[in-house]
């Protein structure tokens, strides 16, 4: 127990030294730019419309909602694939920090997590005014979107831990993350129902963790319904999962990290 108090004690103590990478993370982000924080608004607005455009007369007609469909699902795939993208670099790029600061290795790629999750809270904004527009009902009961966000959050966080570990010796990781990421996006209902997924290859959406969240939020926010208690457990086991193996990887290779950077 006194093991426990004194780890969570120097950890809490370096809360501090997360806020400032968190801020300079957000600084870097929008460095040099002239729209700054609005384009954390217009690219999943853009990147929305042009789906829209493109599949609405295909897919929309058979979607209720199609545009607050789309960009709940778009939201949580694009956080996923920003914090996993931001943490692979999370060590290589702080090797200054892992060099001459004293602190917990894994705060490095928790700061990319958390700096991705701010740009998701803005990009929240613009939803919104699409669930009203699409004539979503607002309900009470929305608010729990944070559950899967949550879910979200401690999945990509456990997954980019395990892919910046990896970066530090395999540089190719960042290579092979744009390819994942491109299929991890066709690969999750985003701008298509589920029910158009032929039985055989069901199974594969359903492996999908992605597909989970976006789902169970989207049951919250559009439909204001909750997902069943099966649907949670699987959430949680894959976190759990995710954690487990970033946790193991990272634990594996933080040792060798001055070797190589």
């Amino acid at each position: 127990m006194e093991t426990v108090k004194k780890n969570i004690s120097e950890n809490v103590k370096f809360l501090p030294l997360l806020g400032e990478l968190i801020k300079r993370d957000f600084k870097m982000k929008y460095k040099r730019t002239y729209l700054g924080v609005l384009w954390t608004l217009l690219d999943p607005l853009l990147h929305m419309l042009v789906i829209i455009i493109v599949f609405s007369q295909l897919l929309g007609r058979d979607i209720p909602h199609f545009a607050a469909y789309v960009m709940t699902g778009r939201l949580i795939v694009q956080f996923f694939i920003q914090a996993t993208g931001f943490c692979i670099t999370s060590f290589v790029g702080g090797g200054l920090y892992i060099k001459s600061v004293k602190m917990p290795l894994y705060m490095l790629p928790l700061s990319k997590t958390i700096s991705a999750l701010i740009n998701f809270a803005i990009a929240l904004i613009v939803l919104v005014p699409i669930l009203i527009a699409s004539g979503v009902e607002l309900r009470l009961m929305a608010l729990l979107f944070l559950v899967p966000v949550l879910y979200a959050f401690l999945f990509s966080f456990g997954i980019g831990l395990a892919l910046g570990t990896w970066m530090v010796s395999f540089r190719d990781v960042s290579h092979l993350h744009g390819v994942l990421a491109t299929l991890l996006f066709f690969l999750t209902p985003i701008f298509y129902p589920i029910e158009i997924i032929p039985q055989s290859y069901l199974w594969i959406i359903q492996s999908n963790p992605l597909y989970r969240f976006a789902d169970m939020m989207r049951n919250l926010v559009i439909y204001g319904s909750f997902s069943t208690l099966n649907d949670h457990l699987i959430c949680i086991v894959c976190c759990a999962v995710a954690l487990i193996l970033g946790i193991t990887v990272f634990q594996k290779g933080k040792n060798s990290f001055i070797l190589h950077l």
